[in-house]
């Protein structure tokens, strides 16, 4: 018996249930470490085989230490994807409570399937571990949801369960993938366990990508902040201490050798992983083979105690601290290049370092649209104005977007540079028309050398493909799935499906929104060595629309009040046309030079 607590411990229990003399009290960590041990369970879920043994992973010590510790309530873990917090703290805490510090004890996870999965393949399995709690599970009635032992209750459940937090008098409440729990309240948590004296409830979760709130609205980013946000430190062997992180190109952090980036702005995955290493704070330099030995020399330390809710620890574990192959420094380094090509950043930065995704907004504001007007009139000639010299080859193209019933179309001059100098655009018109004929004459008005047209709308494919065939027409298709090449050529069966299928084919183009939309934007803003024009007095109309798009945390979407953006569509495609052409190069994308660098596949043209 504890007299200072009032609690029975297991220990102090013979066989017929009479006191006898106390034993030695273990936290949670030392119980397991003298009696958890995996071989006993061939198929229990874990990578670990044997004994238990918590200097393996040193800083889930603390944590678990904080699970019988009178002067904490709260513990929450902010923590990167599968680095052992479940096996850890709440399975360790599970089998400590019914072998040693018997009380109600209720498991919380997102929905019903994992609540089963995890009673059935964690908890049952996971008691068998231990020789006491292997023979009080015997002695057990156990449903899927419920064991309930002749001394404590333990039960699983989800949010959205009827009777989920109905029973009061939970002394351990443990609250997995807090994250992604519809619905979370964690008031309603707390209040469960608030008729005992000595509760403690833990808040364990890796930030949830899958919903669009911003990363500081994750709940298990306000659970960890409610404490004193604590971090592990390591000593620098430079001096001091440091954490592991990300950091910076040109300071501390995570490096691999630059060289590894090839002449096309691509990376050697393969040189990177083995390049990979870290610098700390103090300029010294630590091998991948060299990360776990630093990783178990550390302490935790509290960067926000004097803020913290009282009784309220905090917890911060990213992927560095994984002993797996996740937490490989090769691993982390391309995980993070592959998520920045992929548009995957915020996946990353979640998931893997569990921290907050600072949101990127990439747009261009009406301000810096009208910094891009010079001294010529809207369907003028903006040569004189814009210095090209008289008789500089010039290319018009026209862009159009199709629509259910009508089309938006876009003619822009452009004058090419030298190779990766970029050259000069200027606005000349743009308006909109109902009939494939004033199309032709739009493109005659203007002598458009190229035309083209949006082939996304499918409603509207076979007579766009029809037109494109007897126009000379370019059909494209912008993709936000295109990652790996800026524009993929393909050849279709304009009459597909109807009479004439199989007689001809035509040329469609699929351009990535994600390269071009960017580069526009770069363009709109004066960030580009292109000089993108528009004339002066552009009307209110094209400034609107042109400006109606913006990137959010990697996402395309309408700026608020903005859903018309068919001029920033065909301005889009004006790029496009001209890097197809050749007309315009990025210096870090393939020249294109007329046709140049296509790569054959098949049917499809891979440029």
């Amino acid at each position: 018996m504890n007299a200072a607590e009032g609690v029975v411990e297991r220990g102090d229990l013979d066989i017929f249930g009479e006191f006898s003399a106390p034993r030695e009290r273990l936290n949670v960590w030392e119980w397991a470490d003298r009696n958890v041990d995996f071989s006993r369970v061939p198929n229990y879920d874990t990578p670990l085989r044997g004994k238990y043994d918590s200097s393996f992973l040193p800083w889930w010590r603390e944590p678990a230490e904080k699970l019988t510790d009178p002067e904490t309530r709260e513990i929450a873990i902010l923590k990167a994807a599968r680095v052992g917090g479940s096996e850890n703290v709440l399975l360790n805490a599970i089998r400590h409570t019914v072998a040693c510090n018997p009380q109600p004890t209720l498991y919380v996870t997102s929905d019903q399937l994992s609540a089963e999965r995890f009673m059935a393949g964690r908890i049952k399995r996971g008691l068998r571990a231990a020789e006491a709690t292997s023979a009080l599970l015997r002695d057990a009635q156990a449903t899927m949801y419920d064991i309930t032992f002749p001394h404590m209750d333990l039960r699983v459940t989800w949010p959205r369960q009827k009777q989920a937090f109905k029973q009061d008098g939970w002394a351990l409440l443990l609250c997995d993938e807090v994250s992604t729990w519809p619905g979370y309240s964690p008031e309603m948590a707390r209040r469960r366990v608030d008729s005992y004296p000595f509760p403690h409830i833990v808040f364990l979760s890796s930030p949830d990508p899958a919903t669009k709130r911003g990363g500081d609205e994750d709940p298990i980013f306000l659970e960890y902040r409610r404490g004193d946000c604590r971090e592990w430190r390591m000593p620098d062997p430079a001096g001091g201490e440091f954490t592991w992180g990300m950091g910076s190109a040109t300071g501390w952090g995570l490096h691999w050798d630059p060289a590894a980036k090839r002449e096309d702005g691509t990376w050697d995955y393969k040189r990177v992983a083995e390049s990979a290493h870290f610098v700390t704070p103090g300029g010294a330099r630590i091998e991948n083979a060299e990360r776990m030995a630093f990783s178990r020399r550390g302490r935790w330390a509290p960067t926000a105690a004097a803020t913290a809710s009282p009784r309220c620890v905090s917890y911060h574990v990213p992927v560095f601290l994984s002993p797996f192959g996740a937490g490989d420094f090769g691993n982390i380094a391309v995980s993070f290049l592959k998520a920045k090509a992929d548009g995957q950043l915020r996946t990353f930065i979640l998931e893997q370092l569990a921290e907050p995704y600072a949101e990127k907004v990439e747009q261009a504001n009406d301000d810096e649209l009208l910094r891009r007007c010079e001294e010529y009139g809207l369907g003028g000639d903006p040569a004189g104005a814009l210095g090209i010299e008289e008789g500089a080859p010039k290319f018009v193209f026209l862009t159009v977007d199709v629509q259910a019933e009508h089309f938006w179309w876009l003619a822009r001059a452009w004058w090419p540079g030298a190779v990766g100098s970029g050259g000069t655009s200027a606005l000349l018109g743009y308006g909109h028309c109902v009939e494939f004929e004033e199309l032709e004459a739009v493109s005659e008005q203007w002598g458009a050398a190229v035309v083209g047209i949006d082939c996304a709308y499918e409603v509207r494919n076979p007579e766009v493909f029809e037109w494109a065939l007897q126009s000379g027409a370019i059909p494209l298709r912008g993709s936000d799935e295109l990652r790996y090449m800026p524009i993929r050529e393909t050849l279709v069966d304009p009459y597909r499906g109807r009479k004439g299928a199989g007689r001809e084919t035509l040329a469609t183009y699929t351009w990535s929104v994600n390269v071009f939309r960017a580069l526009l934007l770069g363009m709109m803003r004066g960030e580009s060595r292109h000089k993108w024009t528009l004339p002066k007095g552009v009307p209110l109309q094209y400034v609107v629309q042109a400006g109606s798009t913006e990137c959010v945390d990697g996402v395309w979407q309408h700026k608020p009040g903005r859903r018309a953006d068919h001029l920033f569509d065909c301005e889009a495609m004006q790029v496009c046309l001209a890097y197809l052409g050749g007309v315009y190069k990025p210096a870090a994308m393939p020249d294109m030079g007329h046709g140049d660098g296509a790569k054959q596949t098949g049917e499809e043209v891979e440029v």
